[in-house]
């Protein structure tokens, strides 16, 4: 009967992140939150930086086009 007290108390403290396993837990997810966003930022910058590239090449490569002529 204790035991299941004291197992309900410590998921109790658990879920309201007192306990170090539960702290632990948040600091995870915590970077993993950060990782998830950074990755969300470059694959929405990648584009761009890609089409900026692309527009560079083209213009040098009429640039060059012309200095030919």
């Amino acid at each position: 009967m204790e035991a299941a007290a004291a197992k309900e108390r410590y998921w109790k403290l658990h879920e309201a992140g007192k306990t170090d396993q539960a702290r632990a837990d948040l600091a995870r997810l915590a970077i993993i939150r950060k990782e998830r966003e950074e990755k969300a930022k470059q694959r929405q910058v990648l584009p761009l930086i890609v089409d900026e590239m692309t527009d560079d090449f083209r213009r040098r490569q009429k640039l060059k086009l012309r200095l030919r002529n």
